[in-house]
């Protein structure tokens, strides 16, 4: 009789659902069958954004991609209080970095310009579209781009991703001077980007009074009135 009650209450057991676990971890509990934890769901969308951040991320220069403070303190030539004065320059819409060559600009620009992008893996939904859309644009390669382009079939896609981006890096102005366009686009990206309000952070080896000379004063205004203007050294 006792081996009887056993077996029927081993058969009950048998017979009672289940707590469903996670379909992607196999180990969380979840709440209905096929179903995937809160943990496994957060990973996903972290995968998720991580994936439509890439071209962001990509358009940064490799060897300038994944820097932190200590990575940017060893490699620039600047007093500390200037790496501190680009902690606030980040929030400013404008911000031009002044220097010769070897000095840094572009390393902190990028730096800066990471700290968007990384932002936007785990922010709020506008927080990451600012980041889907920010770019890293070298001046002279935006010109060949364009002028390289076919005619007849719109924007070259460079000059397009300059000024669509929320956040824009237009590294080395002055050196597209070279080649001598008789349009030149990064003036072009310079108007029209201030015009629409959008954060826009040049580096050149241009004092304003040489960039005036070299783009005119009306695009030399839009790049330093109101700009925070972070001097790296070297400059002319």
């Amino acid at each position: 009789m006792n081996a009887l009650a056993d077996m029927l209450a081993t058969l009950a057991q048998s017979v009672q659902p289940s707590t469903p676990t996670c379909r992607r971890c196999g180990e969380r509990a979840v709440l209905r069958v096929g179903a995937s934890c809160d943990a496994c769901v957060a990973e996903a969308r972290r995968a998720q954004r991580l994936a439509e951040l890439r071209p962001a991320r990509e358009s940064i220069p490799l060897v300038f991609r994944g820097l932190d403070r200590e990575e940017v303190r060893r490699r620039v030539r600047v007093p500390q209080a200037t790496l501190d004065t680009t902690e606030a320059a980040r929030a400013r819409p404008r911000v031009v970095f002044v220097g010769g060559a070897g000095f840094g600009k572009t390393t902190v620009a990028c730096w800066m310009l990471g700290q968007v992008i990384d932002a936007g893996i785990d922010g709020e939904r506008d927080v990451f579209q600012r980041a889907q859309r920010a770019r890293f644009v070298d001046a002279p390669r935006l010109c060949r781009a364009v002028r390289e382009h076919p005619l007849g079939e719109g924007e070259a896609p460079l000059l397009a991703a300059a000024y669509r981006a929320s956040v824009l890096v237009l590294d080395d102005v002055g050196q597209d001077l070279d080649l001598r366009m008789a349009v030149n686009p990064v003036v072009d990206v310079i108007r029209e980007r201030q015009a629409a309000g959008r954060t826009t952070w040049v580096t050149t080896f241009l004092a304003p009074e040489a960039f005036e000379k070299a783009y005119g004063s009306g695009t030399a205004r839009r790049v330093f009135d109101g700009a925070a203007v972070v001097w790296m050294g070297g400059a002319p």
